[in-house]
């Protein structure tokens, strides 16, 4: 059957277009949704701190052993150093300020891309081991649900995210998100900001400061304890992410983290104090800019949802355009008219 020539034309170019939107979906959405190589986001904490005055312990000074409301910031920069086709090379660096007191954490991540996941390192990069939980944010168009585990570096252990729901923030849609990571303390940069033990008689004048229980156990035991005493250390430490509902950029963060130092008394840990208790929050200017980091991602991806949509669209309305006209015009042939009745000669009308 022959078919128009224009026809033709139409159903080539609306395959094409279906074709494109599929590439689009298959091929450059997930190449422009992946982690980008130009990751570099500063986020700021402010807040409030109580610690262990450490020169009050040196000398004996249980009257001001403790910091309380010491004003706190918290200086944390993420950024991309290296990245292959499925992996980017991240790192994380902490700065803790308390009352003069300076303390920082570098950590170096290997992540998935795409699921934001730490994953084994490329060959030649180092990075820490892989948990397979989440280190720096949210997934794009992260899940409402229970399914994320989040990477501790205190406790270098995974933990469950609990979901809470839909919230707003900076003008973002956002998920609400909680962890709590409880721990021996396996951070060397933390540890090292912490005494590795103490004298008796240290302890024993601050055993006046500890609850009842914890301190008639300690003074029993501190004759069989060694001088000095070592000291072990835990930490706690509740995380609140409201991350963006598209992007999963963490848009809003509160951080309480109380570290608690310890003895082993007949075998058994036994918690003395917190030594540091820190809440901290992401500073206004921080979720704003966050917010509009979101704002702009989101843009792009409306956009190649949009692209998509409409090569698709293109595409089908010009194939069926193309069905409907497929067969040519067929040129109109006369009908036979029959010749008019002769009348015989000679008749009269």
């Amino acid at each position: 059957m022959p078919l128009r020539r224009s026809s033709i034309v139409l159903g080539v170019i609306g395959a094409a277009l279906i074709i494109s939107a599929l590439l689009t979906e298959l091929v450059a959405v997930p190449i422009l949704t992946r982690l980008p190589g130009s990751l570099d986001v500063t986020l700021h904490y402010a807040g409030t701190s109580s610690r262990l005055n450490a020169q009050a312990v040196q000398s004996g000074d249980s009257a001001h052993l403790f910091l309380q409301d010491v004003p706190t910031a918290i200086d944390r920069h993420i950024k991309a150093v290296s990245t292959t086709a499925h992996t980017a090379v991240v790192t994380d660096d902490t700065n803790l300020s308390v009352a003069g007191t300076t303390s920082s954490e570098s950590h170096t991540y290997a992540l998935d891309r795409k699921s934001l996941r730490t994953v084994p390192a490329p060959s030649g990069a180092a990075a820490e081991s892989s948990t397979g939980c989440l280190a720096v944010a949210f997934p794009l168009k992260p899940k409402a649900n229970n399914s994320y585990t989040v990477y501790d570096a205190a406790t270098q252990q995974c933990f469950p995210v609990t979901y809470v729901g839909k919230d707003s923030r900076g003008g973002r849609s956002v998920y609400a998100y909680t962890a709590t990571m409880t721990g021996a303390i396996k951070e060397q940069s933390l540890l090292r900001t912490l005494p590795p033990a103490l004298p008796k008689q240290t302890l024993a004048a601050l055993a006046p400061q500890l609850p009842e229980p914890v301190r008639a156990k300690m003074v029993a035991s501190l004759a069989q304890l060694p001088d000095p005493v070592p000291l072990a250390y835990a930490a706690q430490t509740t995380l609140n992410v409201w991350a963006d509902r598209k992007t999963g950029l963490p848009v809003d963060e509160t951080l309480h983290q109380q570290v608690t130092v310890g003895v082993a008394v007949a075998g058994q840990r036994v918690d003395l104090m917190p030594v540091l208790d820190v809440n901290a929050a992401v500073t206004p200017d921080s979720l704003n800019s966050t917010a509009k980091l979101a704002d702009t991602a989101s843009s792009k991806l409306l956009h190649l949802d949009i692209v998509t949509a409409v090569l698709a669209a293109l595409g089908v309305l010009l194939i069926v355009i193309a069905v409907v006209r497929r067969r040519p015009a067929t040129a109109s042939q006369p009908q036979d008219i029959p010749p008019p009745a002769r009348v015989p000669t000679g008749t009269a009308p």
